[in-house]
């Protein structure tokens, strides 16, 4: 994914810039310390030059070396910040799309069992927990799929991204859960029918 791959890059570059940082600021303060260095003669005799001004004006660079490092840190620290949101929005909605297709498969599940018939008062009860399953099941990756699109929602909304995406996934799910919903009624309705028939078979 190419957002890893930036985020790799920018750790790099950081600790490319630390260490760059860092090594500059060592030989700034080394060149400091031998400015401040007393010099003399073969003779002892201490003919130190005033260096006070080129003393401030390496001070002043190292300072401001540190200045725009903070700031490039603070803006490194920003973008990585959102290529992680953009991370987290593209595993929430490849999860979110992965319920949706899930509960389109339950769907046919249970449209295959409508058509499984009942002989027996051990295949009804069979056929009713089978029944209890794949409701459970279903819910639960309903369940699943609304927590991520609404993740990937306020992930949307605080990278200011467009909402749309986020809207038709919702609408895909509810429509999934919709037609998962009738199907089962109607198995629902079919094994009630079954059991009242082979009750009174029984008789």
């Amino acid at each position: 994914m190419a957002v890893y791959h930036e985020i790799i890059l920018i750790y790099l570059l950081c600790i490319f810039s630390e260490n760059h940082a860092e090594l500059t600021f060592q030989e700034g303060q080394n060149l400091l310390d031998q400015l401040s260095l007393p010099v003399k003669n073969a003779f002892g005799q201490d003919v130190t030059s005033d260096m006070r001004p080129q003393i401030q004006h390496v001070q002043r660079l190292l300072e401001d070396m540190q200045l725009n490092k903070g700031r490039v840190d603070e803006h490194a620290d920003v973008v990585i910040i959102k290529l992680q949101q953009i991370i987290q929005l593209l595993i929430c909605e490849k999860d979110s799309d992965q319920a949706i297709s899930w509960l389109y498969e339950l769907c046919d599940v249970v449209r295959q069992k409508q058509l499984d018939m009942i002989n027996s008062p051990h295949q009804e009860e069979q056929q009713q927990y089978e029944q209890k399953q794949i409701e459970t099941t279903a819910l639960t990756t309903y369940d699943y799929g609304k927590q991520y699109i609404q993740t990937g929602l306020k992930l949307r909304r605080s990278l200011g991204f467009n909402l749309d995406p986020s809207h038709e996934r919702s609408r895909q799910l509810n429509e999934a859960w919709k037609r998962f919903s009738h199907g089962v009624n109607e198995r629902a309705s079919r094994l009630n029918m079954a059991a009242r028939f082979n009750r009174k078979a029984d008789e």
